[in-house]
């Protein structure tokens, strides 16, 4: 993928890539009401 061989990656590399390469589309709006959008967004990515 973008000219690196993803299984020879390590668990911490395949970690970052896919924080940086993997979208992800929810079929549900799973934000918490009592959030703001900053910390929706922080809480889906963590």
């Amino acid at each position: 993928m973008d000219g690196k061989d993803v299984y020879a990656q390590n668990e911490e590399q395949l970690a970052i890539f896919r924080r940086r390469q993997v979208g992800l589309i929810y079929q549900f709006y799973n934000l918490i009401p009592v959030l703001n959008v900053t910390e929706n967004i922080t809480e889906t990515i963590t």
